[in-house]
């Protein structure tokens, strides 16, 4: 999966995402960043981040029936894990394809399932690199965002498939300015 900078300016300063660490990257420059070259799959996403009224709506019915096997809790487990101490590896490790789920919708759902749900407002990264693990419909069709919500710098990941957002818990997305995309 390839990481793209979506750089954010306001005034002088520079918001932007590093690839390595997962931190947010704040500098002070009068100069224009130059945009890293973005796919079409990003660009057209994005868009789609910018107005998201324009997804089409996640169907309720599940496409997939699953049971909750051990293997995929402890692919998940992993995932949480790496995401709270290593990015870099978080990412690497989601690369690792393992399509068990025809689309990211079905993938959250079992995300859900699986986990806590008292800290599954704190998971938004394991759950879209997941989702991206597990899905055969992203590779093609789906990318994840990382935003910022400025001033707070607080962040937040989601993804968009087949021009839907699928976790239809996450009703906090839209409020963050992407900075960086996953896909």
């Amino acid at each position: 999966m390839d990481f793209t900078a979506l750089p954010y300016s306001i005034g002088n300063k520079r918001y932007r995402l590093c690839p390595w660490s997962g931190n947010l990257l704040i500098k002070k420059s009068k100069k224009e960043e130059k945009s890293s070259k973005t796919s079409e799959k990003i660009l057209k996403l994005r868009l789609l981040c910018d107005n998201p009224y324009a997804l089409k709506t996640a169907d309720n019915s599940l496409s997939y029936r699953f049971d909750k096997s051990k293997y995929l809790k402890r692919n998940a487990d992993l995932l949480i894990y790496l995401c709270r101490h290593n990015f870099l590896l978080a990412r690497k490790y989601a690369e690792l394809k393992r399509h068990v789920f025809p689309n990211s919708v079905d993938a959250i759902r079992y995300f859900h399932s699986i986990t806590n749900q008292e800290e599954a407002s704190n998971l938004c990264l394991p759950r879209t690199l997941f989702c991206a693990q597990t899905s055969q419909a992203f590779k093609e069709n789906g990318a994840i965002f990382i935003g910022v919500y400025l001033p707070s710098r607080s962040m937040h990941a989601w993804i968009i498939e087949n021009g839907i957002q699928p976790d239809r818990r996450d009703n906090i997305w839209h409020q963050y300015r992407p900075i960086a995309a996953i896909g």
